[in-house]
């Protein structure tokens, strides 16, 4: 995602400059501004100039719901299902409340384990399966 700031921040933020987002948190972005450093910033601060956002919700052609999400860098809208399998692309979460807000960590289930579901090596407390379309 790409945003514009709308004021200058003590010569770090340029007004009117595109600024990559290198993370998102609920209240900040995490950016490289004008000093070359990596910082976070509050939201309140820039305005998005993509039109199609992650986490955004849609409705599709064929009547149901879906939420854009990046995966390995492509933009999918994903359906949530279940029960998670083994292989199966999912979201993670370690918090169950974010996990039900469809907020966290999307990739590939490798290992379901007594408690805890794994992506690659990182173990998860909370798993959902998703569904793509593109």
């Amino acid at each position: 995602m790409i945003v514009k700031a709308i004021e200058d921040l003590n010569e770090h933020l340029t007004k009117g400059e595109n600024y990559p987002v290198l993370d998102e948190c609920e209240n900040t972005y995490t950016l490289v501004n004008d000093k070359g450093f990596v910082g976070e910033y509050f939201k309140h601060r820039f305005e998005t100039i993509q039109t199609i956002q992650t986490n955004q919700t849609v409705k599709h052609a064929n009547g149901k719901t879906y939420e854009v999400k990046e995966v390995d860098g492509v933009v999918s809208l994903v359906e949530f299902i279940e029960p998670p399998i083994i292989g199966e692309l999912c979201l993670f979460s370690d918090d169950e409340e974010s996990l039900s807000t469809n907020f966290g960590k999307v990739g590939f289930l490798t290992v379901i384990g007594d408690g805890f579901f794994n992506c690659g090596t990182t173990a998860w407390n909370y798993c959902k399966p998703i569904k793509t379309i593109k």
